[in-house]
């Protein structure tokens, strides 16, 4: 009976020894928010993800939560990780400003070469423009973004209005003429109400947000605004430019339109920065990366690919974020490749003209070779 004892309590020790290193090794996993807690493209797109991940966790990961680390569009939360954050339990958050700084501005070293996109959720932008703005007549008023990232809706708008194409000093002539970039405006919804009254004539959103939103709506309601244009969207297997899965945006790519307003297809060196821009921007907006050494790295890419598979997730993805394609894991890799083999000297230069001397801020040349 005694050895009978010291059996069950030994079972019990063993039993209560491997929950203790199940809670110890069980963690929670922190995306890196390069903004505010407050709603936003990019708080949204991650609160959607890690509110389902929660419901698939997976391996060693108990919890999804976040960290905000806000300012300098962006570079501050790439400094960070860089600097410190990447060797714990955190996956940096991309956005279209850090995605953006990456390219244009010095930040800390960081590159996306350098770590491993658990998910890569490509997405896109429209130009939505006041009916009253004529583009042959009236200045272009469309507001710099201060969390950065707007930088291929300024080009593109820009040249919508001085189609230059291939000649970038006349280009940016023109661009200094015929556009005016307001600065200052320390939120999204600010420039949201500048546009619908009358303030700006050219802004930038997401189509859930553009259709979501109630004073969109009212000035909807009231025919005052429309799309002008989105920014197409990369096949990344082909890669070639292609139109937006959504329904409610086909026909209006930039390509389309430029061509239809001016009678001939875009290309040149002017044009070919503004892709670069584009591609970089949207191409990993949306997306969490980690080390490539990461403990961490499997169990997320597994607790992503039950989400993504998960019916309420897309019930509620298809109503927030809407239909962009999703890249898991190494599947995601190749868009980095794509990305960095579209970097050369002379369009890079040009991408940092523009923003030099069309948005009014510091960007540099970087040396970035295609891996």
């Amino acid at each position: 009976m005694f050895k009978f004892i010291q059996l069950v309590l030994c079972m019990l020790f063993v039993f209560g020894t491997m929950v203790m290193v199940s809670q110890v090794n069980a963690d929670t996993m922190y995306a890196v928010i390069p903004s505010s807690p407050k709603p936003g493209g990019t708080s949204r797109w991650a609160w959607l993800w890690g509110k389902h991940m929660n419901n698939n966790l997976s391996g060693n990961i108990e919890q999804i939560d976040f960290k905000y680390i806000p300012g300098n569009r962006g570079k501050n939360a790439l400094r960070k990780f860089e600097s410190k954050l990447k060797y714990g339990n955190y996956m940096m958050t991309s956005h279209g400003g850090n995605a953006m700084a990456t390219l244009l501005e010095d930040v800390g070293n960081y590159d996306f070469r350098k770590y491993k996109p658990i998910l890569i959720h490509p997405g896109n932008m429209l130009i939505p423009k006041r009916i009253d703005y004529n583009p042959k007549f009236h200045k272009q008023k469309f507001a710099l973004n201060p969390g950065g990232g707007s930088e291929p809706d300024h080009f593109a708008a820009g040249l919508m209005v001085c189609p230059e194409t291939n000649d970038m000093d006349k280009f940016m002539k023109c661009f200094k003429d015929r556009v005016i970039i307001v600065k200052g405006m320390k939120s999204g919804g600010a420039r949201i109400v500048a546009f619908v009254n009358g303030e700006l004539n050219v802004s930038r959103d997401t189509f859930q947000n553009y259709t979501g939103n109630a004073k969109y709506k009212k000035a909807l309601a009231n025919n005052e605004l429309e799309i002008w244009f989105h920014h197409c969207q990369m096949n990344y297997k082909t890669g070639q430019w292609v139109d937006d899965p959504n329904p409610e945006l086909k026909g209006l790519c930039f390509d389309y339109i430029f061509e239809q307003t001016h009678g001939f297809k875009p290309k040149g060196e002017v044009y070919d920065a503004y892709v670069l821009l584009r591609l970089w921007r949207d191409g990993i907006q949306k997306s969490f990366f980690v080390t490539t050494d990461s403990v961490y790295y499997h169990d997320m890419v597994t607790i992503a690919t039950k989400t993504w598979f998960d019916e309420e997730f897309q019930k509620e993805r298809l109503k927030k974020l809407g239909s962009y394609e999703i890249f898991i894991g190494q599947d995601s890799e190749f868009i980095i490749k794509r990305m960095y083999e579209a970097v050369n000297e002379s369009t890079l230069k040009n991408a940092v003209r523009f923003v030099n001397e069309g948005l009014g801020y510091k960007a540099v040349v970087k040396h970035i070779h295609s891996p």
